[in-house]
């Protein structure tokens, strides 16, 4: 069977409710801490990884808003604080079939920017990070 290729166009990223944009783009990085073991005696470096891994990211796309005030900002900025919740970043296969390949997990944001150029594109970006002791799920299909 061959191999198929991830396509970017095909993937997706959703956010908690209360952060509105359209997104169109997001990066993520998993990462884990390694320690030195190395001992006396011995001759190259050696180390072993924790058990303990982050996840680190950001999405990007176009702020939306409608009639009522829905702000993309609004539960970040709201006045219990910064908030958390449920993100989904999607490889690709978003009708929910069985070839999805995805990260779900439970994330906080750490920083929002919006932007506005003088030929009328507007952009938002949010940065998140891992929140929950808890793994996330990982979805991955294989052929």
């Amino acid at each position: 069977m061959g191999t198929t290729v991830a396509i970017g166009s095909d993937g997706s990223c959703t956010l908690p409710s209360g952060y509105a944009a359209q997104l169109n783009t997001w990066s993520a990085s998993v990462t884990r801490q390694t320690s030195v073991v190395t001992g006396f005696g011995d001759v190259g470096t050696s180390r072993v990884a924790s058990k303990i891994f982050d996840i680190t990211g950001s999405a990007g796309g176009f702020p939306s808003y409608d009639a009522s005030n829905t702000s993309p900002i609004s539960t970040f900025a709201g006045a219990s604080g910064p908030n958390g919740g449920e993100v989904v970043l999607l490889v690709n296969g978003s009708d929910g079939g069985s070839d999805e390949c995805s990260f779900t997990f439970n994330a906080v944001f750490s920083s929002i920017a919006l932007a506005s150029t003088q030929d009328g594109e507007a952009t938002v970006a949010f940065n998140f990070e891992l929140a929950a002791s808890a793994a996330p799920v990982f979805t991955w299909f294989e052929t």
